[in-house]
């Protein structure tokens, strides 16, 4: 199965977390690795990203399923 993260920002209007869009918003992962690994890896490339958040996804079950609930960085 594979898995990639997607990544979170805030909406200009509301404020609210949305996905965000465009090539920059997923990074697919290694499977190999463990959870944890995953989400690390998916934590640095959203803070380097500008993204305020990220959620693992799985595929290619259709349709696609989140891995985990969406996970808000840090200030």
């Amino acid at each position: 199965m594979k898995r990639y993260a997607e990544f979170y920002q805030r909406g200009v209007m509301t404020g609210n977390v949305i996905p965000a869009c465009g090539s920059d918003s997923i990074v697919y992962l290694d499977a190999r690795q463990s959870d944890y690994n995953q989400r690390s890896y998916a934590a640095k490339v959203a803070k380097q990203r500008g993204f305020i958040g990220y959620r693992i996804m799985a595929y290619p079950i259709l349709p696609e399923r989140a891995i985990s609930q969406v996970i808000l960085l840090a200030a």
